[in-house]
């Protein structure tokens, strides 16, 4: 049996100050666990609450995400464990209250590391909840409401708010996002805001009204250059950000994972509730939990690195994805990986090749030597790291009431079974790279996806919602997507309900499939393929 000691032995003035003098033991005495008593432990520093205080008033501007999602920007870590391993931290019954605008727990270059039990909340949550009231129509689908924010969401005049929600208590789901737009607002004074809007088509008076502050920023967990890291029974009721985020890792099993909203609100993180990039072995989200969150459910996958420079076997690339990776670090092969040369216009895979070097250059730009020649003009054409695409498995899950899609896969192997998926604005599955945001890999080769029950998902085109489909979407986003990049794909025993959605399963780009036992309604057709 393995040894243990409480955080309790080890003194500080804070929980952080506690747990950082825990670290420095646990890396000295690997294999011992970790029990942390049960309670609610405050989680801040000045930093963490000037942050937080910086985005509420405005100085970060409209949306802070430019400022703060960016390499250089400072910010706090809680919990860090890095360089550790054969850690457990047993943490049932612990409540982490985060005061601020805070990565609460990072896991860095670490090896066979387990998480029970622990949980994180804000003490000022990272977005603003009220009631709507006085609805004014103007004419048809246009019109005006004030919003009352409650006292533990204050609000100021230049208060950020890059996006607005709707919760109808009645449904209990977000009503019509992606169909009205928010074309003005104005702050009334005492915590009142009158927004106008056009292309509503229903009454939101009496409906909760949800605003974001911010859209990526730090994750509450983070996970990066790490193996073997599983997070069980862990719960994440808020962030700035997205839940978890895992990068550059491998071997990763989320276990009663619990993204979901904290008592008497309806929204979670302020983004995607999970996201990996770059992982390697495999990937397992099993019997968990992700409601209210602002982004989807789940995304996984590698990066594609635009060409910029060549010269014989000898290359520059550049990533070029929007945001950046999703940790802000490094995004670099290794050498010995497998990379896809890859049109962008198309996503077609037109050669491989195997790394002998890499050099990082700067954040976004590294210089590799390939084992062959490059062809002399390469406008257009990306490489994407085949050897770092995890297998993925989404087994047993809940998705509900939350914004975008439920689950996107972008590797080459995966399995998506008995999940519950309901009331997401976009398709409930999406298996697909995807160009504009450089995010791949586009060559999959076995996706099996069985045994879901996917409801009222795909409700408006603007929020999510891919070719038509509100169930199940299998196709290459890319300009020009004419290549067959699925190689086996397997849709079965499925029950897709999404009256809102034209379709039920569409699927494209495809060289052999599978589609038997699927029981389809949709608004138009069950099944498209294209």
């Amino acid at each position: 049996m393995e040894s243990m000691v409480h955080l309790s032995c080890f003194d500080g003035k804070t929980i952080i100050e506690r747990f950082s003098k825990a670290a420095n033991w646990l890396r000295r005495h690997p294999g011992t666990a970790l029990v942390v008593d049960p309670g609610v432990y405050e989680l801040s520093t000045p930093l963490a609450r000037r942050t937080m205080n910086h985005v509420l008033s405005g100085v970060f501007g409209e949306n802070p995400q430019d400022v703060m999602f960016t390499p250089k920007f400072a910010y706090s870590t809680g919990l860090l464990l890095d360089n550790i391993e054969n850690l457990t931290i047993f943490a049932r019954g612990v409540l982490l209250m985060v005061d601020g605008f805070m990565e609460p727990v990072a896991i860095q270059s670490c090896r066979n590391i387990t998480i029970e039990g622990l949980s994180v909340d804000h003490k000022r949550k990272p977005f603003s909840m009220g009631v709507v009231s006085d609805v004014q129509w103007q004419e048809k689908e246009k019109g005006s409401f004030i919003v009352q924010f409650g006292a533990d969401y204050p609000t100021f005049p230049q208060t950020p708010m890059p996006r607005l929600a709707l919760y109808d208590p009645y449904a209990s789901r977000f009503a019509g996002y992606g169909e009205y737009r928010i074309i003005r607002r104005e702050w009334l004074g005492e915590n009142r805001w009158r927004f106008s809007f056009e292309g509503m088509r229903f009454n939101p008076a009496g409906m909760e009204c949800y605003v974001w502050h911010a859209f990526h920023s730090r994750p509450a967990i983070r996970i990066e250059e790490s193996q073997n890291i599983c997070l069980r029974d862990v719960t994440i009721h808020s962030q700035p950000g997205m839940g978890v985020v895992a990068h550059r890792s491998s071997n990763l099993l989320l276990s009663g994972m619990r993204v979901v909203p904290s008592a008497g609100v309806h929204m979670s993180t302020n983004t995607d509730a999970t996201h990996f990039t770059s992982c390697k072995g495999t990937v397992r989200i099993e019997n968990s939990v992700f409601e209210g969150q602002g982004d989807d459910s789940v995304n996984i996958h590698t990066y594609y690195h635009t060409i910029r420079e060549t010269d014989g076997c000898s290359c520059i690339v550049e990533l070029e994805s929007p945001d950046g990776t999703h940790t802000q670090s490094r995004d670099i092969p290794d050498a010995g990986d497998l990379l896809e040369l890859t049109e962008l216009n198309t996503l077609a895979c037109t050669d491989t090749y195997r790394v002998l070097a890499a050099e990082q250059i700067d954040h976004r730009t590294n210089r590799l030597l390939l084992d062959h020649p490059l062809p002399e003009n390469c406008p257009g054409f990306s490489f994407a790291n085949a050897s770092h695409t995890a297998r993925f498995e989404f087994c047993n899950n809940l998705c509900r009431n939350h914004i975008a899609r439920s689950v996107l896969v972008k590797v080459k192997n995966a399995l998506i079974e008995n999940n519950t998926i309901m009331d997401a604005t976009g398709t409930g599955i999406y298996v697909a790279a995807e160009a504009e945001w450089r995010e791949g890999l586009c060559t999959t080769q076995n996706i099996v996806i069985c045994r879901n029950r996917i409801v009222n998902c795909g409700r408006a085109s603007g929020s999510g919602r891919k070719n038509g489909s509100g169930g199940i979407c299998v196709t290459v986003d890319a300009e020009n997507a004419i290549a067959p990049t699925h190689a086996s794909v397997i849709i079965c025993d499925n029950i897709i309900d999404c009256p809102e959605a034209p379709y039920g399963i569409y699927v494209s780009n495809t060289a052999k499939f599978v589609l038997e036992r699927n029981d389809v309604n949709a608004l138009q057709e069950p099944v498209i393929l294209a």
